[in-house]
Order: C-alpha cells, then sequence, then structure tokens
C-alpha cells in the first residue's frame, strides 16, 4: 500500500504532466490554425492582404484538409466531398460562413486552377499545379 507522501507526489507528476501536453496541445492548434498564413498554397506573385486575407485563409485551411486529412482515392489522390470538407472546416476551425457561400468559394478556387472537381465522383482534390506549390 502507498504512502499518504506517494499519492501526493504521484498526483504533482501527473499534474506536471498535464501541463506539459496541454501547452504541446495549444502549440500544435496555433500552428494549424495559422497554416493558412504560410505562403505554400499561393500562386506565384500573389501576396495575401488586409483585402484577399479571408480568402487564402479559407484556401489554406481547405488545402491543408485536402493535403493531410481526406481520404485517398484508388489512384492515391486525396480527395473529398463539399460536404466533407465544410463539416471539417465548421468542426476543426469554427467557421461561421453559410454552406451555399462556402460552395461559390470552391467554385471561384476551381476556376483559379487552385482546386480539381471530379464531377462524376462529385469530389474534391487540389489542383496538380497547388500540388507542387503545397509540398512541405
Amino acid at each position: 500500500m502507498e504512502s499518504e507522501q506517494d499519492i501526493l507526489r504521484r498526483i504533482r507528476e501527473i499534474e506536471q504532466l498535464i501541463q506539459r501536453l496541454s501547452a504541446e496541445r495549444t502549440a500544435l492548434l496555433n500552428l494549424r490554425n495559422n497554416f493558412w498564413r504560410s505562403e505554400a498554397h499561393l500562386l506565384p506573385g500573389e501576396q495575401t492582404n488586409a483585402r484577399n486575407a479571408r480568402k487564402f485563409e479559407l484556401l489554406g485551411k481547405l488545402q491543408n484538409f485536402l493535403k493531410y486529412t481526406a481520404k485517398a482515392n484508388k489512384s492515391g489522390v486525396r480527395e473529398a466531398s463539399t460536404r466533407e470538407i465544410y463539416d471539417h472546416l465548421v468542426t476543426n476551425y469554427n467557421e461561421t460562413m453559410k454552406y451555399g457561400t462556402f460552395r461559390s468559394h470552391l467554385s471561384r478556387f476551381k476556376e483559379e486552377g487552385r482546386l480539381n472537381f471530379n464531377q462524376s465522383r462529385s469530389r474534391w482534390s487540389i489542383a496538380t499545379s497547388q500540388e507542387e506549390l503545397f509540398r512541405t
């Protein structure tokens, strides 16, 4: 049977571990949430500014999801449906944009050559040109 001092010592160790893990979790969340600020998802010659920051924030989050979280198809291309991407952004980034607005953004990203849309499968993926830019 353990003494009271042993129990108190173990409680302190657990509390210190919790603090370290909490600090690490916060750092990782900040890194993930600030990922969009990197230049990785911009086309050559593009820069973020106050006017287009929201667009690039959304694009960075979306590409981050498609690059690291979305499931790969048989060809190895990571892809996801509009709903899967939207649900991920709402759940993980507390995105408040309406679904219709989000779909409009996806269409614009497709027109700009940043995303591909497989109409037969209704799935989005990062455009090949963007994959080259987005390598980390």
